[in-house]
């Protein structure tokens, strides 16, 4: 609630494009979500914490490719050009059966936030990348992974949703209507009140 006062005081004398750069609104929505999601410590286990260096981030993850899936850095080949001239990092999920491949893209002119995408293998082919419409936003959607039975996808979000930065979402998918639902916030002990960048079940 600390925050929140700051950034109210802050809104009264800051400018227009202050409050559109630094996303006031935004980041005070973070803040009230922040003390009113649900602490979710009973679904989620933490077995550890550590910090690494950006170009030992993937080390973290142990993956058993055939039962997990698998975390790849993304390669130019699926990146549009706004990708490339923005040059973040960005990772590329395989799912276990090695036909799903989910990414995010900011699409060929740059215009859009990040979107998750999802690419399917059909024989020896992968089809066009689509846009995973239920999880997209004006807000970024990054680094989506699935659970291992691919009913679940889970993804970094910085939202209204969010409780602090980018925050782990995931959605569930419904076989009757061959649609996902809504996405729901993870809530603690996943999500912190820094950026929460990949998860992987």
């Amino acid at each position: 609630t600390e925050a929140i006062t700051y950034y109210e005081k802050f809104k009264r004398i800051a400018t227009p494009l202050q409050l559109q750069n630094f996303e006031i609104d935004l980041n005070i929505q973070m803040c009230r979500n922040a003390v009113n999601l649900p602490d979710k410590s009973d679904r989620y286990l933490i077995n550890d914490k550590k910090i690494v260096d950006e170009g030992q981030f993937l080390t973290l993850y142990q993956l058993d490719p055939l039962r997990d899936g698998k975390i790849l850095v993304m390669t130019d080949e699926y990146k549009s050009v706004a990708d490339k001239k923005k040059n973040e990092k960005q990772y590329l999920f395989l799912d276990p059966s090695s036909s799903k491949l989910y990414f995010s893209s900011r699409g060929i002119d740059g215009e859009q936030s990040s979107d998750l995408m999802l690419s399917i293998k059909k024989i020896k082919k992968w089809d066009k990348a689509t846009k995973l419409k239920e999880a997209n936003s004006k807000y970024d959607e990054i680094n989506p992974t699935a659970a291992k039975d691919g009913k679940i996808i889970y993804f970094s979000a910085k939202s209204p949703q969010s409780m602090g930065g980018f925050d782990i979402f995931k959605m569930e998918y419904n076989a009757e209507s061959g649609t996902y639902g809504k996405p729901e916030n993870v809530g603690a002990p996943v999500n912190s009140p820094f950026d929460d960048f990949l998860y992987a079940s």
